[in-house]
């Protein structure tokens, strides 16, 4: 390269240059159109699942559409899958068996409308035929006892989760995580348990529920959920580094949440999942 001529760019721009200038720009149409301290403190705009950047920049823009009412489309692309399927799991399954599955899936959606009062069925239904991973997931759930249903949508889609009465046998007595699972092989090695609550609902394309989505979406629609178990429920980075996760269940009218070493299993504790279906 000549001494004289600058070097040329490459042209690649750093990624999380590009998500905190969305931030940044997003932040500056809220403060122009007059949001407060206030109006970015909503519960709307707290991350209960993490504090990673897709997550901020995803409820910068719904704190955005909000206050603002403005769209922000060039994020679209840039928010990960939040119902991943491994790549290592093989997809397949018969028609008749998936046919089966969404027709109980159906027959409880209009049996249990007390959990999505209001939804139409021919929209959920539409959004589901466009995403046939979201069939997968749907089948999956209801073969291991998790009576899918939907528990609460909104205007951007809606959140299929574990409508069980209890949690599913087939999924108790789990630990939190991997990390977890290898801290029992690696110390108790005699120990009984049946895997990892993240696995375990990663295998079906879903993730644990949040303390707001079971706590406000599920177990405040007037169904009583978790009368005889509890369920691991989605743990934030602090409680991760503390060694903990959060856990929920009912007694009589009461709802509670809790903490729990993410090591220790229980044969009355398992999960629920829930995975996100835009709608279409």
């Amino acid at each position: 390269m000549s001494p004289n001529k600058p070097p040329q760019s490459s042209g690649r721009r750093d990624p999380n240059k590009n998500l905190a200038e969305d931030a940044r720009g997003i932040l500056t149409i809220l403060i122009n159109n007059g949001a407060t301290v206030h109006d970015l403190g909503t519960p709307a705009f707290k991350l209960r699942a993490g504090d990673d950047q897709y997550g901020i920049i995803k409820a910068v823009r719904e704190e955005a559409a909000r206050v603002t009412e403005v769209k922000i489309a060039s994020l679209e692309n840039k928010i990960p899958d939040s119902n991943p399927i491994p790549e290592n799991l093989k997809l397949e399954t018969s028609l008749d068996a998936l046919k089966n599955s969404i027709q109980k899936f159906e027959s409880r959606f209009h049996r249990n409308t007390t959990l999505h009062p209001g939804c139409n069925w021919n929209k959920v239904q539409s959004s589901l035929k466009k995403n046939p991973k979201f069939l997968w997931s749907i089948h999956q759930m209801e073969i291991n006892g998790h009576e899918p249903d939907v528990f609460h949508f909104d205007d951007h889609g809606f959140d299929i989760g574990t409508c069980s009465l209890e949690v599913p046998k087939t999924h108790t007595l789990c630990v939190y995580d991997q990390e977890a699972e290898d801290y029992l092989k690696q110390y108790y090695p005699d120990a009984k348990f049946n895997g990892n609550a993240i696995q375990i609902l990663k295998t079906m394309g879903a993730r644990p529920m949040t303390e707001d989505q079971y706590k406000e979406n599920l177990q405040n629609k007037g169904v009583l959920f978790d009368q005889e178990s509890e369920c691991w429920l989605l743990a934030d980075r602090s409680s991760i580094k503390s060694g903990t996760a959060l856990v929920g269940g009912r007694t009589l009218n009461s709802i509670w949440i809790g903490s729990c070493e993410r090591f220790k299993r229980n044969p009355d504790r398992g999960c629920r999942g829930t995975l996100r279906v835009p709608w279409q």
